[in-house]
């Protein structure tokens, strides 16, 4: 239907007089529908309050089963002695002999080949790495929970529940797979709940399996698809929600002959007069206004968003829209992109100037930049802050602007004289930069102010220390001395990377704050590297 409206190419004026048609046209259906509404709400309120508690007592009753294997499997796998062919032989068989798993089995986390499993002589896949759940393992923290696969489906239907084995140092070096009985899940679920009569109840998971389900019904198909709902809700009350720990599909159904048996004939009787063309009118109107709004809400939130100091490369893309509204949206993109990039492309024809007077120092703000982005990442720092940090990388040192050349190319050492002169350059760029009133309030030019505080007080040019050093003037600290040690100078040659990074190490705590340098550490070396003779715009978009 919202391809359809599409193609019809409506313009804002008459979509909003059709949404005004109808907004006259529901409230006279509605009164021919008053009857039926009388009638069959109570039933249907009392009907689908049921369902719900049972899908409450379901819920509760599936993750509770759920939890109790997951938790047991844990402790399992945090067992010492895996890499042990005899200790994992032991523990695989303790497990089986519990009871409580159809099948276990454990994976050599590199190649994924199965090295044990029992029951002994089953047929298995030669290996798991193309399996889903073993890449989710060895990915994230906890039990990965799926449908047995059919390469290891030797028990029937089944649940596979996995987790990674990891050695002291925490690296994963296999995963233990454990299989569990759906019949399991359905007998505990049948006798601990009490369910109306004509209830069926199925659960899905993520790939459309059908992880629990009735013994037999009618239409049923062998995957779940979103048509057999549809054709569920013609004859029963449907009430469908997402299992918390799996994000499984629960699905509890209840037939409609059960719910209006002392109604059925009073019921059918008006609502063939006016539940069509009600409901029709109803849901086409409530999709229109969702559809529309939700547009425009999207649109003000981004209007919002840049307003706060986001970038257009933070924005998910929108939806298509063939009308004025569409049109707006597009052509605000493109010209919010087109403001950024002016911003971006003046801060760096500005930092070009300053940088033609010292060919030492060429490129110097952009890799600065990169480095400050590159730590300001690695912190964790929101998309907001990182973008502001990027700016103030970029214009740092331009209050060198003012420094006379004689004192900024000297090739020896600065006497005491010069070295004020030098130093001030930290204030004079403030001075220029906070009369762009966003850079004053956004922080960046009071990171620009410290970014030659120390961690230990010793900085200038107003001797903060530790926390009272902005985040923003931390990073850049950091990021400036890594260009400098790493860039050649009038007074010196460039240091290696190795060596400029030990030496970032030696100043932890002293000129450098503990976290950043902690989290500098963690970048590769080859992408620092990389930070060298780049096109400043592409290496930022694509760090975004």
């Amino acid at each position: 239907m919202r391809r359809w409206f599409r193609h019809l190419h409506f313009k804002l004026r008459e979509q909003l007089l059709f949404g005004a048609v109808l907004l006259v046209f529901v409230p006279v259906l509605a009164v021919g529908f008053w009857v039926v509404h009388r009638v069959s709400i109570n039933l249907h309120q009392e009907a689908l309050r049921e369902i719900a508690q049972v899908s409450d007592n379901i819920e509760y009753r599936a993750e509770h089963f759920l939890e109790i294997h997951k938790t047991n499997l844990l402790a399992i796998a945090g067992l010492g002695d895996w890499g042990d062919l005899e200790g994992r032989k032991v523990n695989l068989a303790a497990m089986y002999r519990s009871a409580m798993w159809t099948q276990v089995a454990y994976w050599e986390a590199g190649s994924g080949k199965r090295l044990d499993s029992l029951p002994a002589g089953v047929v298995a896949p030669p290996t798991a790495q193309s399996q889903a759940w073993f890449g989710q393992s060895l990915g994230q923290e906890g039990v990965v929970i799926d449908r047995l696969p059919p390469g290891m489906n030797w028990t029937g239907d089944g649940l596979l529940l996995a987790v990674a084995v990891r050695d002291q140092r925490g690296q994963s070096i296999g995963v233990l797979s454990a299989g569990l009985s759906t019949f399991d899940l359905r007998e505990q679920l049948q006798q601990t709940i009490s369910m109306p009569g004509q209830t069926s109840v199925w659960i899905v998971d993520k790939s459309n399996h059908f992880v629990l389900e009735p013994h037999s019904y009618p239409g049923e198909p062998e995957y779940y698809d979103p048509a057999f709902l549809q054709q569920l809700k013609q004859t029963h009350v449907v009430f469908v929600r997402s299992l918390k720990d799996t994000g499984w599909q629960l699905i509890v159904a209840q037939d409609n002959g059960t719910i209006f048996a002392n109604a059925r004939h009073l019921f059918w009787e008006i609502i063939l007069i006016t539940a069509g063309i009600f409901l029709a009118a109803l849901l086409l109107i409530i999709w229109y206004i969702h559809w529309f709004i939700k547009s425009v809400q999207q649109l003000m939130s981004e209007i919002r968003a840049l307003s706060e100091g986001y970038s257009v490369e933070d924005f998910p893309a929108l939806p298509t829209r063939q009308d004025e509204l569409g049109e707006v949206s597009a052509a605000f993109r493109n010209l919010a992109g087109q403001m950024q990039e002016m911003s971006r492309d003046l801060i760096l024809v500005l930092v070009a100037t300053l940088e033609a007077r010292d060919p030492y120092t060429k490129h110097h703000s952009e890799r600065v930049a990169l480095y400050a982005q590159l730590l300001a990442r690695e912190l964790g720092v929101d998309p907001v802050r990182r973008e502001n940090i990027l700016k103030a990388g970029f214009l740092h040192d331009i209050g060198k602007i003012g420094v006379p050349g004689s004192i900024l190319n000297k090739p020896g050492a600065l006497n005491a004289e010069e070295l004020a002169v030098m130093q001030s350059h930290a204030l004079q760029s403030y001075e220029i930069i906070r009369e762009v009133p966003y850079y004053a309030e956004s922080g960046i030019a009071e990171a620009v102010l410290q970014h030659h505080e120390r961690w230990d007080g010793s900085g200038y040019p107003q001797g903060l220390s530790g926390e009272n050093i902005r985040l923003e003037a931390r990073i850049l600290a950091l990021a400036d001395a890594f260009d400098a040690m790493t860039s050649n100078r009038v007074y010196r040659k460039a240091l290696g990377v190795e060596k400029a990074l030990s030496e970032l190490e030696r100043g932890s705590g002293k000129q450098f704050a503990p976290e950043c340098v902690s989290a500098f550490l963690r970048i590769p070396v080859e992408e620092l590297r990389r930070c060298l003779g780049v096109s400043i715009r592409n290496y930022v978009r694509k760090m975004k």
